[in-house]
């Protein structure tokens, strides 16, 4: 999970070892905690201890002034902007039936995934498995396939979207958000008249320089996959 945010401009601190540097760095970018907002209260002496290395002997007093600090910044008048609720992600199953042959099924999803934009990892052809990967999905395609891992807390309404997480992680130096999916496509004989079933399995993943998180699928490049084949096929597009 993303840091929580210790102070008020979000960033937490690590704990200290004999010998070990002071580092306050940023979480400004997470993708759903909140930030708090900056009183005048003056941090040169935390900025000044966290240039240097901490003498063993001073591992106590360095502790000291940052519970004085944070305290300083809670009297001062700091407001916690509410995070989101995290809501775990998991691996989507897709399935359809699809009426030719499991031959001409399997060659045309070759076709299929390099529209798709979707590379293949691992291929079998006698058992009908194909394993796809697509590594370079943008902050707009995550939003377009994927449901953002976050909701406003008591709600199912989203926290952010992938687009709004990817500008406040580059702003607090998270990087940009990409995703990654794997996508996994059984075909087996349907048993009646050349027809053929397929199962989708699709995992996907969120992640800038600092955090990664499984999220879930929509069901939209699923469905996409699904109407590509049956094009490709000559077939007519499933009813909704």
């Amino acid at each position: 999970m993303p840091p929580q945010p210790t102070h008020c401009t979000g960033r937490r601190h690590e704990r200290l070892g004999a010998g070990e540097h002071l580092w306050l760095y940023g979480a400004e970018g997470a993708l759903a905690r909140g930030t708090l907002t900056a009183a005048p209260v003056s941090s040169k002496s935390v900025r000044r201890l966290a240039r240097r290395p901490v003498r063993p002997e001073e591992i106590g007093m360095g502790r000291a002034l940052l519970v004085i600090w944070l305290l300083g910044f809670s009297m001062g008048g700091c407001v916690s902007v509410p995070q989101g609720q995290y809501i775990d992600g998991s691996p989507t199953d897709y399935e359809f039936r699809i009426e030719a042959p499991r031959s001409e099924v399997f060659e045309s999803l070759l076709s299929v995934a390099q529209s798709l934009n979707l590379s293949v990892d691992v291929l079998e052809k006698e058992s009908g498995f194909i394993q796809f990967e697509h590594s370079a999905l943008s902050a707009p395609q995550l939003d377009e396939y994927c449901s953002y891992p976050a909701v406003k807390p008591g709600t199912t309404v989203a926290w952010d979207t992938f687009v709004g997480w990817n500008q406040r992680s580059m702003k607090g130096g998270g990087g940009s958000v990409s995703g990654t999916v794997s996508l996994s496509v059984v075909l087996t004989d349907a048993g009646d008249g050349g027809a053929t079933h397929a199962k989708l399995h699709s995992t996907w993943v969120a992640s800038n320089r600092t955090e990664t998180q499984q999220v879930t699928s929509k069901g939209v490049l699923e469905r996409q996959f699904e109407d590509a084949l049956r094009s490709k096929l000559g077939l007519s597009p499933e009813a909704p």
